[in-house]
């Protein structure tokens, strides 16, 4: 499972699980969705082996951090409107930088400060004077 938890780096966050579902001991291999807001969405399967992938992005805000669920579709079940399987994922959340802006703004602001007091001091005539 993978989830982004800096959201001073990335505008959205992703949640992406892979998942076995065996049944009796079995590999079960069918079409599985995902609620998409009123429509379904494909659960993506591995052309060789029996692992699904989900993957969901949003917004930092729509996806609080602790234990969440998300219902899984089989083919019956869209047509039921009833979940075939619920799975559970742990998000531990996206956090914010904690200064009052990104670090490449502070980063930038000190390179400039930098440059202005080496032009200022007249840095360039002296590195050319030796």
């Amino acid at each position: 499972m993978y989830t982004t938890t800096d959201a001073a780096l990335f505008s959205e966050t992703l949640i992406s699980v892979r998942f076995k579902i065996k049944c009796d001991g079995a590999a079960v291999k069918e079409n599985l969705y995902v609620k998409d807001g009123e429509g379904y969405s494909a659960v993506a399967v591995q052309t060789e082996g029996n692992q699904y992938q989900l993957s969901l992005a949003g917004a930092h805000w729509s996806f609080s951090s602790g234990t969440n669920y998300v219902e899984i579709f089989s083919d019956a079940g869209v047509e039921a409107g009833k979940p075939s399987l619920t799975l559970e994922y742990s998000n531990p959340g996206a956090s914010s930088n904690p200064l009052p802006c990104s670090s490449e703004t502070l980063i930038f602001g000190a390179l400039a400060a930098v440059v202005y007091v080496a032009f200022d001091c007249n840095l360039p005539a002296f590195l050319s004077a030796k």
